[in-house]
């Protein structure tokens, strides 16, 4: 891994092929050489940390929560902005981008999750009826298959309808009081996610869970530690996958990864950051942290 210093922090990231875009607190970078080196890309871009970011092939998304507008979008690689929100609320909080089939898909802050038919000309309110999720935060999302999975405040949905409606999949968990779905991500035909368990209002339990049937059913994966949080799960669909990890003490928080889908994990001492996002394609591995970012070119076994 090599330091790549960013004083606003490293929210979200993108990539097309060997270009990759890093969301900070209120811009973007390029980097055309697998993150060694950056450029700003912000002109004409509103203001916020870019929690959410995408590249759906040929057009870049920015979600920009201080600003009234709430997404951005580039046709060319970040020279220029424009907005992209209209039939999105005035102000809303993007947290979460992805491209599933030949629409895009935006979970909001506390609106639930809305869709772009037409690469962000117009932006609907999907599901406005279902009662769980219309009102929802929706942090993140995945893709198998032809299945479209959101992780929210409420717990993890799932839609096999091309995103028109989504069902809560809850089966397997402890018996809670809550489940916050925090990043999600496909591995060796597993989804795996980063939750936090409420098992009592005072009583939180944090982990890695999976499922090997598309959310049917959930298993908790073997740690080597009791975490404290688990930010960020990444995987690029193969059997080896990443997850950022707080722990009780400084020794133990950072990077841990598996090899087996999900289903066990090992910590990777090196990078003992407090690690907030990730993202993995083949042996490049980057994370991001609140004050910098990180990458890897070896599966995360060197810096």
């Amino acid at each position: 891994w090599i330091f790549e210093p960013f004083s606003n922090g490293a929210y979200s990231f993108s990539s097309n092929g060997n270009t990759i875009y890093l969301g900070s607190a209120n811009k973007v970078f390029k980097s055309t050489d697998f993150g060694a080196t950056w450029i700003d890309v912000s002109t004409g871009l509103g203001q916020g940390g870019i929690q959410a970011l995408l590249f759906d092939g040929a057009t870049l998304f920015a979600g920009t929560p201080a600003d009234a507008v709430g997404i951005f979008r580039s046709t060319n690689g970040g020279q220029s902005w424009d907005p992209s929100a209209v039939g999105l609320a005035i102000g809303k909080t993007i947290r979460s981008l992805i491209s599933f089939g030949a629409d895009i898909f935006a979970g909001t802050e506390g609106d639930g999750v809305y869709r772009s038919s037409d690469h962000g000309d117009t932006w609907v309110k999907v599901d406005p009826n279902n009662s769980l999720l219309a009102q929802e935060l929706v942090f993140t999302f995945c893709v198998k298959d032809n299945t479209l999975f959101a992780g929210a405040g409420n717990g993890i949905y799932k839609s096999t309808d091309g995103g028109a409606t989504f069902q809560r999949m809850l089966n397997g968990f402890p018996p809670n009081v809550g489940v916050f779905g925090w990043s999600l991500t496909v591995s060796g035909g597993n989804v795996v996610a980063a939750v936090t368990v409420l098992l009592s209002p005072t009583e939180p339990l944090d982990g890695i869970f999976y499922s090997s049937d598309d959310g049917s059913t959930w298993h908790q994966a073997t740690l080597p530690i009791t975490p404290t949080a688990v930010t960020a799960v990444a995987s690029d669909g193969s059997s080896l996958a990443y997850a950022a990890v707080f722990g009780q003490s400084s020794s133990v928080k950072g990077l841990y990864k598996s090899t087996d889908a999900g289903v066990t994990w090992t910590q990777r001492p090196a990078l003992n950051v407090d690690i907030e996002r990730l993202a993995a394609n083949g042996s490049n591995v980057l994370a991001g942290d609140l004050f910098g970012a990180y990458y890897s070119t070896d599966f995360g076994e060197s810096w």
